[in-house]
């Protein structure tokens, strides 16, 4: 595959799993259920490794950033007279008295000038046979087989272009993949009430950051990435993200 550049790739993760995303916008690793899992997404070492893209039609690349002081990545896509951003994120916050963190990746789309055209594909694999999930597709679902575990992509953009067609994003969708228990609830109040609990989630937790006076943006970026390397069931520090 083309050659990818550490500074080209973002992480999002909740502590359960991770996730690394291109500029591009693909999810170009993620091992499920666990850090230690076989790979379902794996084209950072393999074109036919499994991707999973939410992209411009055109191929462009975007502009990434982390919203201030968490783990929420925001990518802004510009083409021509139109852009839109992604908002990627793995859900974390206190539920309950206990830190939730379901092996969800959650993505939402949002138009910001004119009409964006963009593709979605989620095309993960059985592990390290790279060979491709079967999948079945519901009314507003793709439920991907032959894993583990239930594998699913739930959403409210319309399924019929998945994987095939560029489309214009006219509002606010949202998508989210799920490993075991699918999303019962309406799936767009649930995506953003999930974004707000875990942006102030991670903001609670930086303020709760022992910060020197220097540099502190510098250190709190990267005490988060550091957050991320921990395995929370057993408090664990993973060597590397990609295994």
């Amino acid at each position: 595959p083309a050659t990818m550049l550490l500074e080209e790739l973002a992480l999002v993760g909740n502590c359960q799993y991770s996730a690394l995303i291109n500029r591009s916008g693909s999810v170009v690793w993620c091992c499920l259920p666990r850090f230690d899992s076989e790979p379902v997404f794996g084209s950072l070492l393999d074109e036919s490794g499994g991707s999973f893209s939410v992209a411009p039609a055109d191929g462009s690349q975007g502009e990434m950033r982390y919203i201030e002081n968490t783990n929420v990545l925001e990518t802004t896509f510009t083409s021509g007279e139109s852009s839109f951003r992604t908002i990627d994120f793995a859900p974390r916050f206190m539920h309950h008295g206990r830190t939730f963190r379901p092996t969800q990746l959650i993505r939402i789309l949002e138009p910001l000038r004119g009409s964006p055209r963009i593709t979605v594909s989620c095309e993960p694999v059985r592990g390290w046979s790279k060979k491709p999930a079967d999948h079945r597709t519901g009314s507003h679902h793709i439920e991907f087989l032959g894993l583990e575990s239930n594998l699913r992509m739930t959403t409210d953009l319309p399924l019929s272009y998945h994987g095939k067609f560029a489309f214009d994003l006219t509002q606010r969708r949202h998508i989210v993949l799920s490993w075991g228990a699918p999303p019962q609830d309406d799936i767009a109040l649930l995506c953003e009430r999930y974004l707000l609990e875990t942006v102030a989630h991670w903001r609670r937790w930086v303020k709760h950051c022992n910060l020197p006076p220097l540099y502190q943006q510098d250190v709190i970026r990267s005490a988060l990435a550091l957050k991320l390397h921990c395995f929370e069931d057993t408090g664990a520090i993973i060597a590397a993200m990609t295994t």
